[in-house]
């Protein structure tokens, strides 16, 4: 970056020009670092004076928050009214100054990561951390937790700057030097978690081992290669089906009753249903799409139709067999559904059959829950797999079947779209439904082998766990979702003879899984990046940051996540 100089003399063109420039270089610069989409104002010729201080003023208001709400403390000279030309010249120099300062400290991945988690309480928890990406070999060897320890590279590892190290998966492997039962003060035997933030990683890699040694692992396994992996004894392991994909990788425990298996920040959970509905099938060529309840009926969509049921038995109180009919356009497919003040809210369009097909007449509409009529539709420009009511906040929630990593927000009463939320890029696909429940959106999706799932995550888009039904595969695949009570109701069809609604009682965090460690103490070995139990083995990842800490809380892993992949940003690596 290069600051301009606002020396006496210049003119008011030069002063103006010289300004704009500072401000873009350091709007960008920030984006870059954090991740942010700010916009600066930009001070065009023409403005008078008072606009270009009104500007000014407001971009530095941007650029300070921006910075303080990464943890750095800045020095703002304020431009009040009154001050003299020069005044104001001395202290817009001073401001840039200041910032060019933060923003240019920030930019060096190492200092970032350590400030971070810093700033956050974070940093004492490791007692090993690797920023193996770093813009020097040598450096991401050494270990910020503890510089004095170097971490030793085997064979052929290759080391690309700013991504990191990838084993060769012959020979090549990295011996982190860290062994829990010597060097362990944070990572005990109730309270560790070891971590690993990854850019690259191959859908079915033939065998191997990413992160760990023989007894705290992460890394594909298994017939198909596709499970996160983790364990602290030689005779019990946890492990969930994915596919690995870039982010961050962890195996946590902050308690005594075992581990949690994480992703990207996210928990994996695992469950059984504790009862289910009634077969709602209709006919064969209705699909089970959603439901929703107002505790006093189920409501149904399927493919083209709506039904309101009893919650005794789920028998058909009320039924619209022809619900397009109203609806403006050529429409063809409901979603999932929800109710609110009456009515049911009803996604639809006019469905190809595929993401790649010409998906059209998008709409949310309105159909009266007495008697299922319909009452209004409003034309959108998303197609929405399904939607969900925020009745507290008066917003509407939609999510993309084609596109998992987003979710629309829309103004409950206009239906007008407000914003995007974006969500994290996770190994998930095919959202079909959206449920909203104490400040939390629920999805149902499958994951990338088609094990049905339900995703939890907060207001603002971070993945707080996943839960997969393990008794929900033998029904069919995973439709809408939607709460009755505390109980959520996930619907599942096999679209040929059955629909049901299955109910679950859905994790709480701040409680692992139930998976108990065979081993009373911490294991003697350290830690390894390609290889196991001795072995170098296939390893076709290339590993970012590596660490090992104390238990962390399901907030805490989060931060530390979002830490991680800001730092991968600011390297240019994602």
């Amino acid at each position: 970056m290069s600051q301009q100089h606002l020396n006496t003399g210049l003119s008011r063109e030069q002063i103006r020009a010289a300004v704009q420039a500072d401000f873009v270089e350091l709007y960008a610069a920030l984006n870059s670092a954090y991740g942010s989409n700010l916009v600066p104002r930009l001070l065009n010729s023409g403005l008078s004076d008072s606009q270009v201080l009104d500007f000014t003023r407001a971009n530095f208001a941007d650029l300070y928050a921006a910075v303080k709400a990464q943890g750095l403390t800045g020095a703002p000279r304020y431009l009040n009214a009154g001050l003299s030309s020069d005044q104001l010249r001395a202290a817009t120099q001073a401001n840039f100054t200041d910032l060019y300062t933060l923003l240019g400290t920030v930019r060096n991945t190492r200092q970032y990561l350590q400030s971070s988690l810093s700033s956050a309480g974070l940093l004492t928890a490791f007692d090993s951390l690797y920023l193996l990406g770093g813009a020097d070999a040598t450096l991401s060897l050494t270990d910020i937790a503890k510089p004095s320890r170097v971490a030793t590279v085997s064979g052929s590892v290759p080391f690309v700057a700013n991504r990191g190290y990838t084993p060769d998966g012959v020979s090549g492997f990295i011996d982190t030097l860290f062994n829990p039962a010597v060097d362990g003060v944070n990572f005990t035997q109730n309270s560790n978690c070891h971590l690993d933030y990854i850019l690259t990683a191959v859908a079915t890699p033939v065998g191997g081992w990413d992160f760990g040694q023989t007894n705290y692992t992460i890394g594909p396994f298994g017939s198909v290669k596709t499970q996160d992996f983790s364990r602290n004894s030689s005779t019990a392991s946890l492990s969930k089906s994915l596919v690995a994909q870039a982010g961050l990788y962890a195996s946590n425990r902050f308690g005594s009753t075992g581990y949690d298996t994480t992703v990207e920040g996210g928990v994996l959970f695992s469950g059984a249903k504790t009862s289910s509905g009634s077969n709602i099938f209709i006919s064969g060529s209705q699909e089970a799409q959603g439901w929703c309840t107002d505790a006093s009926f189920y409501y149904v969509a399927t493919t083209s139709a709506l039904y309101k049921r009893a919650v005794a038995d789920w028998s058909i109180s009320a039924s619209n067999l022809t619900p397009f009919a109203s609806v403006p356009g050529s429409s063809n497919h409901t979603g999932d559904i929800d109710i609110y003040n009456g009515n049911l809210y009803v996604p639809s369009c006019s469905w190809s059959g595929s993401c790649g097909g010409s998906n059209t007449n998008s709409r949310i509409n309105l159909f009266s829950a007495t008697d299922l009529s319909f009452v209004s539709s409003t034309a959108i420009s998303e197609v929405l797999a399904g939607l969900a009511i925020d009745s507290v906040r008066g917003l509407i929630y939609g999510v993309d079947y084609c596109d998992p990593t987003v979710c629309h927000v829309y103004d409950l009463v206009t239906r007008i779209k407000l914003r995007t939320i974006t969500l994290p890029s996770i190994p998930f696909q095919n959202f079909q439904g959206v449920a909203y429940n104490s400040d939390t959106l629920f999805v149902s999706c499958t994951n990338s082998t088609s094990n049905i799932y339900v995703l939890a995550f907060d207001l603002s888009g971070s993945f707080l766990y996943g839960f997969n039904p393990t008794d929900a595969g033998a029904v069919g695949s995973i439709e809408g979702l939607s709460f009755s009570g505390s109980s959520c109701g996930i619907m599942l069809d096999n679209h040929t003879s059955t629909a049901q609604v299955n109910f679950y009682t859905l994790p709480t965090l701040g409680t692992n899984n139930s998976f108990t460690q065979a081993s009373s103490v911490v294991n003697s070995e350290t830690f390894t990046i390609g290889k196991r139990n001795g072995t170098a083995v296939f390893s076709a990842n290339q590993h970012f940051i590596t660490g090992m800490a104390r238990g962390f809380t399901p907030a805490e892993l989060r931060t530390v996540q979002q830490i991680f992949k800001r730092t991968a940003q600011m390297a240019g690596a994602v």
